[in-house]
C-alpha cells in the first residue's frame, strides 16, 4: 500500500521483493537508481499480429496489380 510514491521525485525504478522461503506475500517498491541492479525488464510496443497480416496482404495486392499491368 502507498506505492509507488515517487519519494523526493527521484524514485523512477521498480524493486520487486519475493522470497519463496518467507511466508509473506510478494511486494514491490519504487526506488532511486542504484548500482546493485540484479536484473531488469525491457518493455516495448509490438504491433498486433493482425496489423502485420493486413500489411502483408496490402503489399501482395500491390505487387499483383503491378504485375498484371
Amino acid at each position: 500500500p502507498g506505492e509507488p510514491n515517487n519519494y523526493n521525485n527521484n524514485e523512477h525504478y521498480l524493486q520487486y521483493f519475493y522470497d519463496p522461503t518467507d511466508n509473506q506475500e510478494p511486494s514491490w517498491n519504487d526506488i532511486p537508481m542504484y548500482d546493485g541492479v540484479l536484473s531488469y525488464v525491457v518493455e516495448y510496443n509490438v504491433p498486433e499480429p493482425s496489423t502485420l497480416v493486413l500489411l502483408a496482404l496490402g503489399g501482395l495486392t500491390l505487387l499483383w496489380r503491378r504485375r498484371t499491368r
